[in-house]
């Protein structure tokens, strides 16, 4: 008997602690917006900081388009010397015969428009350049601890 009406108050008492400490720790497990990261990450930045990141997102930019392109480039090489040696090999007859599905190609077009190759714009080399690793903030107690939001101190 004893025991139960131990368990009993346990219960309550744990019940009436987690109504407390519930709805100050409700908020800090959504997920952060990161319209208000940005807003709190440039708030702490001067024009000059604003002005040199977006200098380095200026070079970054023109950096990644030069190793995309470079990267294009090569991919276009080894696609044209597959298709190259397909051709060669589907001009054999019993290659041909051996393999009546032919060669498997990636059609030019799609190439030429696919992800990989996609280059990004200063702007959004700005923009990441400013979010960093905010971006990866699962919660908002975690932006927080990233620095990305700022601290809790109550209220609500």
């Amino acid at each position: 008997m004893r025991f139960r009406v131990f368990g009993i108050i346990f219960g309550v008492v744990v019940a009436a602690a987690a109504a407390v400490v519930y709805p100050v720790i409700r908020p800090e497990l959504r997920k952060p917006d990161i319209s208000e990261m940005r807003a709190f990450l440039i708030s702490h930045m001067t024009d000059d900081q604003l002005r040199a990141v977006h200098q380095m997102a200026a070079d970054e930019a023109v950096k990644r388009q030069r190793a995309t392109d470079a990267y294009k480039e090569t991919s276009r090489a080894e696609l044209n010397a597959d298709i190259a040696s397909c051709d060669s090999k589907m001009a054999d007859v019993a290659y041909k015969a051996r393999h009546p599905e032919g060669c498997n190609r990636l059609p030019q077009f799609l190439f030429d428009d696919h992800p990989a190759f996609r280059n990004q714009s200063t702007d959004e080399v700005f923009e990441e350049m400013i979010i960093g690793t905010c971006e990866f903030a699962k919660s908002v107690y975690e932006a927080r601890r990233r620095g990305c939001l700022p601290p809790y101190f109550g209220g609500g």
